[in-house]
């Protein structure tokens, strides 16, 4: 599912368009000047869930993508054949699930399988046209559950090499959970109005999953800056997602540990004073439970960036956040 500037939009064609504006491709300007905001939005590992009633054909496009933009169709829990390349306009076809003939169905409620789930992975993506019959979902075919994730290219899934591999979406197939992604490459500052896009959401989220951020440090934002938004990040949470099981991860072990310097870097702070800071201000709000980010995730897990989690990494990523989650919160 997606949640985009407040709006829940199961329904594919409520995807497509907004006041004129293919909502899928935010990057264009015109759609930016439209909305009047940045909103840190994106569509990796984004799911888009729809039941077809006959063969449903999607039109979509990936422009200037810096990952190669991907797609892949889940049947329920159950994968299809491969991903799918998405270039400049790309047809997917999506069919009714049949095996030796007949229909395939399922026992129980748990990700059934006539329900599709379109995995994309990538940036940029534009939806040209829908055909066929499809229906929404109905409330009882699918998770129970919600989680939100926000941060930076790592909770976006780059550096892993397939759809289904980031750790994100893997987390959320371990909770049985809707993901709704909205962290970005390049991005995660925790400005004030994307804090109050995901917090002050219509959907209420089980789980939240905040990863922030080392692009601040790379950005030159100042310690104090750091300190006085993520503040107001787990102030608004609280006050409107109470219900939230809330996991604060500040800086995973990344090339300024081990010694390297990004020469185009403005650091006026350094991922020890983030780690404290996140530590002291998750410790002022009960329930809000501040993860050490070495517990998540070892140096050998890494891509050779040294910041980007390899396929492994995203695994123990989400491995270990489950035994957060899955733990009492004191």
């Amino acid at each position: 599912m997606i949640l985009f500037d407040g709006i829940y939009a199961p329904n594919i064609k409520a995807i497509i368009q907004r006041d004129n504006h293919n909502l899928l491709s935010r990057y264009k300007k015109n759609v930016v000047e439209k909305l009047g905001h940045d909103i840190a939005f994106q569509m990796c590992a984004v799911e888009l869930i729809l039941v077809p009633e006959t063969k449903v054909e999607i039109t979509i496009s990936s422009y200037n993508s810096w990952v190669p933009a991907k797609c892949l169709i889940l049947f329920g829990s159950h994968s299809g054949e491969c991903e799918q390349i998405i270039t400049e306009r790309t047809t997917i076809t999506i069919e009714p699930p049949k095996l030796f003939g007949k229909s395939l169905t399922t026992l129980s409620n748990d990700n059934p399988k006539h329900v599709i789930r379109i995995l994309l992975y990538g940036d940029q993506f534009e939806i040209h046209e829908v055909k066929g019959k499809f229906r929404l979902p109905l409330e009882l075919e699918l998770p129970s559950k919600k989680i939100m994730t926000y941060g930076t290219s790592i909770t976006q899934g780059i550096g892993a090499t397939a759809v289904e591999k980031t750790y994100a979406f893997q987390l959320a197939k371990m909770t049985n959970s809707i993901l709704y992604n909205y962290a970005l490459s390049g991005k995660c500052f925790i400005e004030k109005y994307v804090v109050d896009a995901i917090t002050k959401s219509k959907e209420k989220y089980d789980i939240i999953i905040y990863e922030c951020s080392v692009n601040m440090i790379g950005a030159g934002y100042s310690v104090e800056t750091y300190e006085e938004r993520l503040r107001y990040l787990l102030e608004q949470t609280q006050k409107f997602q109470p219900q939230s099981k809330v996991f604060l991860i500040s800086i995973l072990p990344y090339f300024g540990d081990y010694g390297y310097i990004n020469p185009s870097d403005l650091c006026n702070g350094t991922a020890d004073e983030y780690r404290k800071i996140a530590k002291k201000i998750a410790a002022e709000f009960k329930g809000i439970v501040c993860i050490e980010p070495f517990e998540l995730l070892e140096e050998k897990n890494l891509s050779i960036d040294l910041i980007h989690p390899s396929n492994q990494g995203m695994e123990q990523i989400a491995m270990n956040l489950v035994e957060y989650i899955n733990s009492p919160i004191s």
